[in-house]
């Protein structure tokens, strides 16, 4: 990473445990996103060279890491999306559908069980070819 200008920071941890630990999830939530932002700046902008690190680090002739499933990664990503804005979708079509039957639980856990079943089966299928 660092060869082609990525940034890397180490840093030495001391870990004490303790028994009362809080975590303010607003700070680490606010520093993850702001985080994701400068990746997706990164990436946008062409200040993480994607193309170079793709050139230097994977040889043009190997072979896709698991049999059968395409090396085309904007793709599978694409299609992840795709399957996981229809998941989001049908949960919440079923949670409607089963919250006056259920209750709000139970509707919650049949609704979530499905369509998780039903997301791993559709991304097998389509996303990953497996």
């Amino acid at each position: 990473a660092q060869r082609v200008g990525l940034r890397i920071h180490e840093v030495p941890v001391d870990w004490t445990d303790d028994p009362d630990s809080r975590v303010d999830v607003v700070a680490t939530a606010t520093e993850d996103l702001k985080g994701v932002w400068r990746l997706a700046c990164g990436f946008s902008t062409g200040r993480i060279p994607v193309a170079r690190l793709r050139a230097e680090l994977v040889r043009p002739d190997s072979p896709s890491a698991t049999p059968g499933v395409p090396r085309g990664l904007t793709g599978q990503l694409i299609r992840f999306g795709i399957v996981g804005v229809f998941s989001t979708l049908a949960y919440f079509a079923l949670y409607l559908g089963l919250r006056p039957v259920m209750g709000a639980q139970a509707s919650n856990f049949v609704s979530l069980l499905v369509t998780a079943v039903l997301n791993t089966a559709v991304n097998r299928a389509l996303t990953f070819n497996v």
